[in-house]
């Protein structure tokens, strides 16, 4: 494509493209509207925070000649604006872009170093080069905008239907292998994305139709049009190359939709779409009117359609937004508990209203927040599918779903900075014993797991016996104490010559220690952990050779153990007695 003789088009049209070729060269950048209250944005890229935490900002200008006074004034007044902005509205400035197809001279880059010299964050001019560079690798958007790519585009686009619909030269009797249309079907792949600098279409030849999911990981899909011909399913997908091109060809459509009247579930969920612009399922039957989609796909739809809509911005949004969610004591600032959350859906109703879909870091529930003016509705879905999950990975939520009742009232706030919350609302219902039981399994895993070489997965189901013995397990391995009265008879064999080299004697007391192993059940499978220490005062009940039966005759004091002695070693020594009198 030959070099853009940028001087040759006017103001706008220049403005326009090197916006576009921003947008290309980043997807998820928004191009602002021009009015009042842009703020002096032209483009902005967001953040890893998210848009209205950080952003990079693009500032386009038309200037191709030189820069005189009047554009000097014009650009540090641009800048101003959009330093002003960002301390107004509360987001921070990444870098900033002046984007122009004019190379700076000294004099230039001189005098913008002095109007930026206050700044934390980098300022730079993205001048002819960078914008040949960008017309070089998105050259449907110089075709489109500056030449007679709209023209092409268009004839390109009306053939579509009558190239999918096969040839119409083919002899009778002359058979047609796969082979023969790979070509074609090449060919029409590369014409149907030659031209347009807003859409990629893909398409699909099936027996079936689509379904009705998008696939994971399709980034900027916005339509797919099924066409059945005969028995044939011939799916177009269109993916929006950027955000910007929702704003220069935009997508619009119009429906009726017909409920019936004995269907209260569909008529509640069009209402929501309504509303807050709920994802929308509607069956066949139930949808007419007519939908403009790119590359004269879309027309009228019969009343036997049916239509699925899912919120567009999550699919072609990469900064997903994250907030520290808490449960906060009745009475005061204290967290009880808190946990990660990423917004993964979030649509606006045709009357204003906003809603916003919420997953925690663990994946065990998600919050729906639905918003119209000052009024507030949440609501939470909770899914226990714990088992094979790493106790780790979800001990934060489900702390926080143990904490989540009356009268504890939701925090949210930032994942970074200090710990500062605004109050979202006050919990309601009483405790959740699943939770509450499941948090502290979840807990006692993750203090066993840095003792054992085994990975510790949760268990689907367990009996109380084997939670106990995890909870118990955790203290020992952490250093707690644990005590508890004693049942039951003990037998102790001889290990050695070393055993029973002390008198055995019934009826007295001594003091005992045995050394057992510490071990738990996840799934069926026993888990050693470590060694254990019990500690007692008993009497000897039963005396042999080779073994002796001993009976508790104190509570048990049980402690970890990391000695050298094996597991079922008794240790005994006598308990002295008690000396009364009066010193020397």
């Amino acid at each position: 494509m030959a070099r853009v003789e940028w001087t040759r088009h006017s103001g706008d049209d220049v403005e326009a493209v090197v916006a576009m070729l921003v947008c290309s060269q980043f997807p998820n950048a928004v191009r602002v509207r021009p009015s009042q209250g842009d703020g002096g944005i032209d483009v902005f890229v967001p953040g890893p925070a998210g848009w209205d935490n950080e952003r990079a900002v693009y500032q386009v200008k038309r200037y191709c000649d030189n820069l005189s006074s009047t554009e000097k004034r014009a650009i540090k007044r641009s800048y101003k604006r959009v330093v002003d902005t960002s301390v107004r509205e509360g987001w921070r400035i990444r870098e900033w872009h002046l984007v122009m197809p004019l190379d700076p001279t000294d004099q230039n880059l001189a005098w913008l170093s002095e109007v930026t010299r206050d700044t934390e964050f980098p300022c730079e001019i993205n001048g002819l080069v960078w914008c040949d560079s960008m017309a070089a690798a998105y050259p449907t958007v110089i075709d489109y905008y500056l030449r007679d790519g709209k023209d092409r585009l268009e004839a390109q686009m009306n053939n579509l239907t009558a190239i999918l619909s096969g040839r119409r030269n083919r002899q009778d009797n002359n058979p047609l292998a796969p082979g023969d249309v790979v070509g074609d079907m090449a060919s029409i792949h590369r014409a149907l994305n030659a031209c347009d600098p807003f859409y990629r279409y893909d398409y699909a030849v099936s027996d079936d139709p689509p379904p009705v999911e998008p696939a994971e990981g399709e980034r900027g899909l916005v339509a797919a049009c099924a066409i059945q011909q005969d028995t044939v399913w011939i799916t177009i997908r269109i993916y929006a190359r950027s955000l910007a091109a929702l704003e220069e060809r935009p997508i619009s459509a119009q429906f009726r939709l017909t409920v019936p009247a004995d269907d209260d579930a569909l008529r509640q969920q069009v209402q929501r779409f309504i509303d807050y612009g709920v994802p929308l399922e509607m069956p066949a039957g139930t949808v007419s009117g007519s939908l403009d989609l790119p590359a004269g796909l879309g027309g009228d739809l019969s009343g036997t359609a049916s239509m699925r809509i899912v919120p567009l911005a999550n699919r072609l949004d990469e900064e997903q937004t994250e907030l520290k969610f808490a449960m906060l004591a009745p009475d005061s600032e204290a967290v009880l508990a808190a946990t990660t959350i990423r917004r993964t859906d979030y649509s606006i109703g045709h009357g204003g209203g906003l809603r916003r879909l919420w997953a925690d870091s663990g994946d065990l529930f998600t919050i729906e927040m639905l918003m119209h003016g000052s009024d507030v509705t949440m609501s939470l879905r909770v899914n226990y599918a714990l088992a094979g999950r790493r106790p780790a990975e979800i001990l934060d939520s489900l702390r926080f779903l143990a904490a989540m009742h009356a009268p504890n009232r939701f925090g949210l706030g930032r994942t970074y900075g200090p710990a500062e919350f605004s109050i979202a609302g006050e919990a309601s219902g009483g405790p959740d014993e699943t939770a509450e039981l499941w948090a502290v399994i979840a807990d006692a895993l993750v203090r066993i797991q840095d003792h054992v070489p085994v990975l510790l997965r949760m268990p689907a189901q367990m009996t109380e016996k084997q939670g106990g013995d995890i909870i118990d397990a955790a203290k020992l391995l952490s250093g707690e104490t644990l005590s508890g009265k004693l049942s039951g008879a003990l037998t102790a064999y001889r290990f050695d010559e070393m055993d029973w080299q002390l008198e055995r004697r019934p009826d007295e007391v001594y003091e005992f220690v045995v050394v057992n192993a510490t071990a738990i059940t996840l799934g069926g499978d026993v888990i050693p952990v470590g060694k254990q220490a019990l500690f007692f005062h008993g009497i000897y009940v039963d005396i042999s050779d080779e073994s002796s039966t001993i009976q508790a005759v104190s509570e048990g004091v049980c402690v970890r153990y990391t000695g050298a002695a094996e597991v079922g070693r008794v240790l005994t020594r006598p308990v002295k007695a008690e000396v009364s009198g009066e010193a020397d």
